[in-house]
């Protein structure tokens, strides 16, 4: 029962420096790690709108990927995003650059995506496209 709901909410032992692995993070980095994930898949179905009338992907692998077919594209970013999140979130205690951990840098890309989603629809408003959920 402990691989499903494990037990270690905090360091194995006491006076531990607050970096560890535990079983039980809370409720917030799980909502964090979703919306990253889906922020991203938001960002890619908004990418391929985008660049099919007219704009151009910046990053140099995502265009390249872009070139090989939409579903590629799709498929990497996906599994890139979610392999990396997962490994941020089993190291969310762990220092990362100076006092900063991996709970920072989850909070720095939900952040970086959202900024970027609203971006992204402000482009799309732009150029004059109905989006389904956007009357």
């Amino acid at each position: 029962m402990a691989l499903v709901r494990g037990r270690r909410r905090g360091e194995r032992r006491a006076g531990a420096a607050g970096e560890g692995y535990v079983d039980r993070h809370g409720p917030w980095p799980l909502v964090a790690a979703l919306g990253v994930v889906l922020l991203s898949v938001a960002d890619a179905f908004l990418t391929g709108i985008l660049v099919s009338h007219g704009a151009r992907e910046l990053n140099p692998l995502m265009a390249w990927l872009l070139d090989a077919g939409f579903g590629v594209f799709f498929a990497v970013k996906f599994v890139l995003t979610a392999f990396c999140v997962v490994v941020l979130v089993l190291h969310l205690r762990f220092r990362v650059l100076g006092p900063l951990t991996s709970y920072h840098a989850v909070a720095a890309l939900l952040l970086a995506y959202a900024i970027l989603f609203f971006y992204e629809l402000g482009l799309v408003h732009r150029i004059g496209l109905r989006l389904p959920f956007w009357s």
